[in-house]
């Protein structure tokens, strides 16, 4: 039977099958996921926006041509119903940057720069987001060729996870 408990089952289940690596099991998870809540909540819905974020993400992870034409959909879903400065919208800015940044440098740059704004705005200078944003923005830099600023911002991202995460921390650790 189709409804949203269902649908919200589906979404669930396929974040727990991306973190364990079976992606394509999840990548069909969220897209059965999505069909419900079109079909239940419309295209305008919040949930839809998420998971429209998530399915992007892991289509992206896939190769799949449609990636980026789903993550920007639920962008513009978030940005209409949660306004330009909501953190999901930081959320999805920063999932897309990485998807865009060798096709189109500017428009990465300038997506990575508004995720980062947000959340500056909204969270606690020692939120790992932020962090986050500071490393996403720092690899769009590297594809621009302004690699003092590239510099910059991974360092950073860097003090950030060290002073949040602590120097045995996996993540801070990679960014060495």
């Amino acid at each position: 039977e189709e409804n949203v408990d269902v649908a919200a089952t589906l979404h669930n289940l396929a974040n727990v099958l991306r973190r364990r690596g079976r992606w394509v099991e999840a990548e069909a998870l969220y897209r059965e996921a999505l069909g419900i809540q079109r079909k239940l909540l419309g295209n305008e819905n919040i949930e839809v926006a998420r998971t429209l974020t998530d399915l992007g993400l892991q289509a992206a992870w896939l190769g799949r041509s449609d990636s980026k034409e789903l993550s920007r959909e639920g962008l513009a879903i978030k940005r209409k119903l949660l306004g330009n400065d909501s953190l999901e919208v930081a959320l999805s800015l920063a999932v897309m940057v990485p998807m865009i940044a060798e096709q189109n440098v500017p428009e990465a740059e300038k997506m990575a720069r508004e995720a980062l704004e947000i959340q500056r705005k909204q969270l606690s200078e020692d939120d790992p987001d932020v962090a986050y944003s500071f490393y996403n923005l720092s690899h769009v830099l590297v594809h621009a060729r302004k690699l003092p600023e590239a510099e910059v911002a991974l360092r950073e991202a860097l003090a950030r996870w060290t002073k949040v995460l602590g120097e045995e921390n996996q993540t801070v650790a990679s960014g060495l």
